[in-house]
C-alpha cells in the first residue's frame, strides 16, 4: 500500500545519505599523506573473503561488512573516473564503433530490445524485462541511472552484477582499450555488453543514455524499438 511506498522511500533515502558519508569519509582517506592509492582494491579483496575467518582475514560485525562494502563501491566510483579521460561528450559513434571492433564485437550475439524516451524509460524496460522472465527466458537488464550502487545497471533475471565481477570486467574493457578515451557511459554500456554476452542471456532490454540519433546505446541493431512519452 502507500504506507509501505513511503516507509521504502524513506528507508532508501536514508540509505543513499549512509553510502554518501561513507564515500566522502573513505575519499578523505585516500587523500590522506601515506595512505597508499591501492587500497580500493585492497578492500574489495578484503569484501571477498568475509563470512570464513581465514587467518588473515577475521570475522566482522555487520557494521564492519557495511562499511567495507561502501568503500569498495567507492573505489569503484574512483576507478570509473580514473577510467574515464574524458568527460566530454563526442557526438559520434566512432569511438564506440572501434572499441567494439577491439573487443570482438559482444553485440553481434545479442538480441535487443531498445527503449528510449523522456519519462518512463526505467519503468517500461523493468515491464519487458519481467515480462520476458516470467516466459521462461534469460533477460538481460541494463539501464542508464541507479540509486544506490552501480550495480543495478547491470541485472539478469532481477539479479545485481557482484562488485567484484563488474570491477573485473571493467578491468577488461580498460586493458582492451588503453589508448580510446572514453566517457563513462561509453565504459559501463561497453561493461554491459562483455556481461550479458559472457552469461548467454536470451534477450537484452537496454535503455538509451540522454538518447537521440548519436546516443551509446545506438551501437546496437535492436528486434524491437520502444519510445516512450517525449517531452521538453
Amino acid at each position: 500500500g502507500l504506507v509501505n511506498i513511503e516507509k521504502e522511500k524513506e528507508r532508501l533515502l536514508k540509505e543513499m545519505m549512509r553510502l554518501e558519508q561513507a564515500i566522502e569519509h573513505t575519499q578523505k582517506k585516500l587523500s590522506t599523506p601515506g595512505f597508499s592509492q591501492k587500497a580500493p582494491e585492497a578492500v574489495v579483496a578484503r569484501k571477498a573473503n568475509i563470512g570464513g575467518a581465514t587467518n588473515s582475514t577475521p570475522c566482522h560485525s555487520g557494521k564492519d561488512r557495511r562499511i567495507i562494502n561502501s568503500m569498495a563501491m567507492s573505489g569503484l566510483y574512483l576507478k570509473l573516473s580514473q577510467l574515464a579521460k574524458s568527460r566530454k561528450i563526442v557526438l559520434s559513434l566512432d569511438r564506440m564503433c572501434e572499441a567494439l571492433d577491439r573487443l570482438k564485437n559482444p553485440e553481434a550475439s545479442l538480441r535487443f530490445i531498445h527503449v528510449a524516451g523522456t519519462n518512463g524509460k526505467g519503468t517500461t524496460c523493468d515491464f519487458i524485462a519481467q515480462l520476458l522472465e516470467s516466459e521462461g527466458y534469460r533477460v538481460g537488464l541494463y539501464t542508464s541511472t541507479h540509486l544506490i550502487s552501480y550495480q543495478e545497471r547491470f541485472q539478469i533475471n532481477a539479479t545485481s552484477i557482484t562488485e567484484e565481477h563488474l570491477a573485473a570486467l571493467i578491468d577488461e574493457v580498460e586493458i582492451a582499450l588503453p589508448e580510446i578515451v572514453l566517457t563513462e557511459f561509453e565504459i559501463l554500456s561497453l561493461t554491459a555488453l562483455l556481461y550479458f554476452e559472457r552469461e548467454q542471456v536470451d534477450y537484452v532490454v537496454w535503455e538509451t543514455g540522454l538518447g537521440g540519433r548519436l546516443d551509446a546505446t545506438n551501437i546496437v541493431v535492436p528486434l524491437v524499438s520502444v519510445i516512450t512519452t517525449i517531452s521538453y
